[in-house]
């Protein structure tokens, strides 16, 4: 019984974790559905490099270090006369942020905060690594839904 609850209050836990710390880009997810857009422009882009721990080797049968490349977008945009800067994909993880392919000069919809323009994204809504944390809480439901099942 002991080990139930522990299996049970770990999963849970670990799950409210994951969503508490995700709580602001939920939060702002879920608000930029209600958010007015405008038109915005790709002004520049940089590539970005860092190490990540992957499989390595010919055959990828080593763990190691591994470089991997992302694209990062500098996006423009104009709301009441003043001019905003942004490299806001989406409110989700860096994977998540680095799904577009833009050109230079190319336009792109802009979904911006109306009381802080500031914050834009691409692309709107709450994205699936941002509520992870749901998966450990709904395997613990199921654990002890198991549990009383069995008893």
């Amino acid at each position: 019984m002991l080990v139930n609850c522990l299996i049970f209050f770990s999963l849970f836990s670990f799950g409210c974790f994951l969503l508490y710390k995700e709580r602001k880009l939920i939060n702002l997810g879920f608000r930029s559905y209600f958010w007015p857009h405008t038109k915005g422009l790709v002004k520049d882009m940089r590539h970005e490099s860092y190490l990540v721990t992957s499989m390595i080797g010919t055959s990828g049968t080593g763990i190691g270090p591994a470089r991997q490349t992302d694209t990062l977008y500098i996006y423009e945009y104009h709301v009441s006369g003043k001019t905003y800067c942004t490299e806001n994909y989406c409110f989700g993880t860096r994977g998540e942020m680095f799904a577009a392919e833009y050109e230079l000069e190319h336009h792109v919809p802009v979904y911006y905060d109306p009381n802080k323009p500031e914050i834009a994204v691409i692309q709107r809504g709450i994205k699936p690594t941002a509520i992870i944390g749901l998966l450990p809480i709904f395997l613990a439901a199921t654990y002890l839904m198991i549990i009383f099942l069995m008893n």
